[in-house]
Formats: structure tokens, C-alpha cells, sequence
């Protein structure tokens, strides 16, 4: 008799259908249901885990989690904000508070249902991996998604928090970095265990950057003449993803290419504030701001330029997704992003927050179509060989079963 298919569980807490939950999606999407099950834990309910329905998919929420009940993520910060309001209880005093509820909640939650193995999309300095060993869980995983350094603001970077990133990495029996950068770089600050991490760089669903449009048509939809050269970004409209520098760039594109366009999709904190330099730049007419797109295909398959401007970065899918649909791309140098560009054949690489660099990047791809199509074939054989859903998948399953036979 077969022996029963392992329990692999599933952590993510975020409010959004950002680059993680995809990456769970994706990795779940293609499991061998024979001999893996699938549980998904999140704190409360959240309209993106209508893909995880889709995929049949076993989720377990806190009591009355549809109802509005606050995320544990943030209650640190809600201690934090009450002990403000009463001086009778210090900062630091009310952080601790805040991380031993929040870790209590997510130890609740992740005794609701036994697993083999949880894989946690939440590592750094986060609570889940130490709840999920006090809950009882054998076996840990967890996926390093980010790099240290996104913390411009340093709000995560004192004495606390580099604490709790070494109480979670030792939690963890293995981990998982979404690109080498991100591996060598959590190992680097927190001495985690070399060879209980792993590189495993993401990938997608190829199925889901074939063209269903011509760039014409495409263009059209979204209210553009074809002779008409359209830049594109997407992500959360965040200080560390460098919109601010990239329509600083787009002042000097849009002199010496008139017909030039920028599109950007996405949304966040920085919104209003991006539309106000657009106005205060003189380039507001230019710019074009779609807000959230659940379905990004049809922008990118507009779209001659790819461009990302960020301050930080891992491995982001973005850059994955517009290569795979035969996009040329511009990107700032940082993190795992030079791993999937091939400078001067798949894109081109820039410093961060040199504006200069990135129009004379940009500039050059809009005066020349040849280049353009040349580097989107590239972009998109690269894509096809390395970064694709089967390949992650694989892998990950292959550290599956290593950590499940011990």
C-alpha cells in the first residue's frame, strides 16, 4: 500500500497579492497531490486567498478571522501606540508585550492543524518560525524573500529586532533564499547555519507571459497609438521601489523622445506623493497611473520598456514576468536583480538613485527598436531555461523530501 501523502503547511499573513503569495501559489499550484497536502495558515482572511480556494486548498484562520479581528503582525506596533498614549509603560516594555502575544496568537493557530512540515513565507525578523516550534511543528522552512538592507528607515534594525532574527533563524531547521543574494545576505548577518540554505531562485508560470494581444492592440486598450513608446513600471508604490528617481529619469527620456509614455501599476503610501512631483516636474500629461491590476498581463503586453528603479531588491517576479513576455528591461543594480539580468544582452543595469544613468539607459532602448527586440527575445529564452514554475517547484520539493526523510 502507498504510504499517506505528508502534510506541508503554509504561512503568509499579507493583506495583498503581492510577490509572496504568488510565490506560495505558484509552489502549491503544482504539487504532487499524491504526496503532498496542502494547509494554509494565516492569521485572518484575505480576498487573494480566493486562489488558494481555486486550488482547493485547506486553509486554518484564527476564530472569527473574517470578521475584522487585527492581524497578530501588529500588535507590536499596537502596543507601541498605547503605551505613547500612557506614559506609564515604556516603549521597549510594550515591544516585548506585543512580540509575546503575537508569537502566543500564531502558536494557537499553528496547533489548529498538524503538519509534517511548515513552510513559513515569513523570515527575518518575525515571530512565525519561533510560534510554529512552540506549537510543536517538527520540521521548519522558510523562505528568505527579502534582503536585510530593506530596512531604510532602520525601523526594524535595533538591538530588538536583530534579537528576534536570531531567536527565528534558530528556529528554522532549513531555509530557502529567492536568490543568492538573499542567501549569502541573512547568512552574512545572522550566522545562519551554512548549508542549511539553499538558492533557489523564483520562477513562474510561463503559460501566464504568453501573449494573448499584439503590442498594437494592447496599446489601443489602453488608449495609445502604436508609434507611441510606452515604459512601464510595476510593484507597490513604496519609498524603497524608486519611483521618485525613476520620474526624476523620465523628465530627461520624455526631452529627447517626445512620443515617450510612462505607465506605472500599482499602488501604496506613496501615491498621492509621486502624482504631486509628476505635476511639481511638468510631466503629469505623460504619466499615466493605473493603480492596482490584478491581471498585470495586459499592461505588460502594452508595454516596448520594462523598467524597476528600486532602492532594494531580491529577486523580484516582476523583472521575471516582463522578460518572459519578450520585454527588454532596465533595473537598478542591488540585490539578486543582476542575477536575472544579463547586462547588455537580456537588459540593461543601472546604479540606484542615479537618475542620470537610468535615462541614458532608457533613452537608448526608446530610440532603438532593433535593440529593444533583440534583448526581449533574450529576456525571454533566459526566462524559459532558468526562472520557470517547474524548476522552483522541483527544487523545493527536492528540499522537501530531504528535510521530511530526517
Amino acid at each position: 500500500m502507498p504510504s499517506p501523502p505528508f502534510t506541508i503547511g503554509y504561512f503568509d499573513d499579507g493583506e495583498h497579492r503581492a510577490g509572496t503569495g504568488r510565490y506560495l501559489t505558484e509552489i502549491i499550484g503544482a504539487l504532487d497531490r499524491t504526496r503532498f497536502t496542502p494547509v494554509f495558515f494565516a492569521p485572518e482572511y484575505r480576498h487573494w486567498h480566493e486562489d488558494l480556494t481555486v486550488l482547493e486548498v485547506e486553509t486554518v484562520y484564527f476564530e472569527g478571522s473574517t470578521s475584522g479581528q487585527p492581524s497578530p503582525q501588529s500588535l507590536i506596533e499596537t502596543e507601541k501606540n498605547q503605551a505613547i498614549r500612557k506614559p506609564s509603560l515604556p516603549p521597549s516594555v510594550a515591544w516585548w508585550l506585543g512580540l509575546y502575544r503575537e508569537t502566543k496568537r500564531l502558536r494557537t493557530l499553528f496547533r489548529k492543524r498538524d503538519v509534517d512540515l511548515l513552510h513559513t513565507n515569513n523570515t527575518g525578523a518575525e515571530p512565525a518560525p519561533i510560534a510554529a516550534k512552540r506549537a510543536g511543528v517538527p520540521r521548519v522552512l522558510g523562505t528568505f524573500h527579502v534582503l536585510p538592507s530593506y530596512d531604510l528607515k532602520g525601523e526594524r534594525s535595533g538591538a530588538n529586532f536583530r534579537w528576534l532574527e536570531r531567536k527565528s533563524m534558530a528556529a528554522l531547521d532549513r531555509a530557502i533564499g529567492c536568490c543568492e543574494a538573499a542567501t549569502r545576505d541573512w547568512q552574512n548577518r545572522t550566522g545562519f547555519q551554512e548549508g542549511l540554505a539553499v538558492t533557489i531562485h523564483n520562477g513562474i508560470d510561463l503559460n501566464r507571459v504568453q501573449r494573448t494581444q499584439t503590442k498594437s492592440e494592447a496599446k489601443a486598450k489602453l488608449g495609445y497609438q502604436n508609434e507611441e513608446i510606452l515604459i512601464g513600471a510595476v510593484g507597490n508604490l513604496h519609498l524603497y521601489k524608486g519611483h521618485t528617481y525613476l520620474l526624476d529619469a523620465f523628465v530627461e527620456v520624455q526631452r529627447q523622445v517626445p512620443e515617450a509614455k510612462l505607465l506605472i501599476a500599482g499602488t501604496g503610501p506613496e501615491e498621492e506623493t509621486l502624482k504631486a512631483q509628476a505635476q511639481r516636474l511638468g510631466i503629469g500629461n505623460k504619466i499615466q497611473c493605473l493603480g492596482f491590476c490584478p491581471e498585470v498581463r495586459g499592461v505588460l503586453e502594452a508595454l516596448d520598456i520594462f523598467v524597476q528603479a528600486s532602492l532594494v531588491e531580491a529577486f523580484p517576479i516582476a523583472i521575471l514576468e516582463a522578460s518572459g513576455i519578450g520585454l527588454p528591461v532596465v533595473a537598478t543594480s542591488v540585490g539578486g536583480v543582476p542575477e536575472a539580468i544579463v547586462e547588455g544582452k537580456t537588459g540593461l543595469l543601472v546604479p540606484p538613485q542615479d537618475t542620470k544613468s537610468l535615462s541614458d539607459a532608457l533613452t537608448m532602448l526608446a530610440q532603438d527598436a532593433l535593440l529593444r527586440d533583440q534583448m526581449g527575445e533574450a529576456g525571454r529564452a533566459l526566462v524559459c531555461s532558468r526562472f520557470t514554475r517547474e524548476k522552483m517547484v522541483s527544487e523545493t520539493m527536492t528540499v522537501y523530501e530531504e528535510m521530511l526523510s530526517r
